[in-house]
């Protein structure tokens, strides 16, 4: 949101989050659509934390629906605001879509509006978190998500 600071990364909230994954190990695939370079690689870093989770990214909503079929997701991370075909077509195709209907789909934008958050979840998304996200409970949403798809 405009004029609020972000929120400092706790170092030590994030070391106790990755002590506490390494010592609960998960599987999965996850498929993250984001066009923001940066944002793409703050992603990457933060699924370092879970080493047997696949890190699979699509940069556009096209490219990650015709990815679907190949890269069999556990869990799709999805931004809002994407080149092309926004985020909620994206989860609205996915929903028309009786392959995926069930699929689990995260909302992660930086649309930090109550108002966004609303429709977001209106629009079937799973959970919606806003950038900068909070890592630990970031982490913690997506590991509950992937024992349950077990």
């Amino acid at each position: 949101a405009f004029g609020e600071p972000e929120k400092p990364v706790n170092a030590t909230a994030i070391a106790h989050a990755a002590l506490d994954i390494a010592a609960k190990p998960i599987e999965g695939r996850v498929l993250c659509v984001e066009d923001n370079l940066a944002n793409l690689t703050l992603m990457r870093h933060v699924f370092r934390m879970l080493p047997d989770i696949e890190f699979v990214a699509a940069p556009d909503g096209e490219t990650a629906l015709a990815m679907l079929a190949d890269v069999a997701p556990d869990l799709v991370l999805l931004d809002i605001n994407l080149p092309g075909m926004s985020g909620r077509e994206v989860l609205k195709r996915m929903k028309a879509d009786r392959r995926w209907v069930s699929l689990p789909v995260i909302a992660v934008s930086a649309a930090a509006m109550p108002s966004d958050i609303k429709v977001g979840i209106e629009a079937g998304f799973l959970a919606y978190f806003t950038k900068p996200i909070d890592v630990p409970v970031f982490l913690e949403r997506v590991r509950k998500i992937l024992r349950k798809s077990r």
